[in-house]
């Protein structure tokens, strides 16, 4: 089968990573705003509080993957 994208396979690798993230991060933040007003509990704060860091983390990892992805892509000739 012919290859039609030039990108490198970690490229798509990574765009698929970054796409499972970001769903995961409005399902976490859709579980906890039902959380809050189903319950009227402070957990759902609790739990955004807590884990925001987490996911700051995995943003800059995804990111810092793009953006060496894709000098390693402008250089190669």
């Amino acid at each position: 089968m012919k290859r039609t994208s030039r990108h490198m396979p970690f490229f798509h690798l990574l765009g698929r990573t970054s796409q499972m993230f970001f769903i995961a991060l409005f399902c976490f933040l859709v579980a906890c705003l039902l959380i809050r007003f189903i319950t009227n509990d402070s957990l759902a704060v609790i739990l955004l509080t807590e884990t925001i860091p987490w996911f700051a983390k995995g943003a800059l990892t995804i990111g810092c993957g793009f953006s060496i992805v894709s000098i390693l892509e402008a250089i190669r000739p």
